[in-house]
């Protein structure tokens, strides 16, 4: 939804929230905000949790940028379409535009699976009980537990 407002909608301010706040993010690197992340979730004590491994991962800036890149080229035309038969921003968004970026939400649910399958520093930061543990932290821990 962000995607889809920060492409069509006339909001303020569009251009500089997306170069600022969705350009900026992806420069910098996860590694950097590591730190920041292990003492918000400490806050809200969803250290050692699945919600602490799954929320923080919910809205990723990338992803924000590809629905846009998405909807910027969507036509305009099936919009005003909606539009003349009488439905509004929403209904339009969710009964018409939504179901035509099938596409591009199938490659974000790939690039997710795939981003969540293979991050390691995150959940060894974030779970310290072994049956919580992601796959490849399983089997790190499960490779060093028979070595002499």
């Amino acid at each position: 939804m962000v995607g889809y407002a920060l492409a069509r909608l006339p909001l303020p301010g569009k251009n500089f929230w997306f170069f600022f706040s969705i350009l900026a993010v992806l420069m910098i690197p996860g590694q950097v905000t590591l730190v920041p992340n292990y003492l918000i979730l400490k806050t809200l004590e969803w250290l050692n949790s699945y919600q602490g491994l799954i929320v923080p991962n919910a809205v990723n800036a990338t992803f924000i940028f590809m629905m846009r890149q998405f909807f910027v080229n969507f036509p305009k035309e099936l919009e005003e379409a909606a539009a003349l038969d009488g439905l509004g921003e929403l209904k339009t968004f969710f009964k018409i535009v939504l179901p035509l970026a099938r596409p591009a939400l199938a490659a974000q649910t790939i690039f997710v699976f795939m981003g969540s399958w293979n991050n390691f520093s995150m959940p060894l930061v974030i779970l310290s009980d072994q049956e919580l543990f992601t796959l490849p932290l399983g089997l790190n821990a499960f490779k060093w537990q028979y070595m002499t």
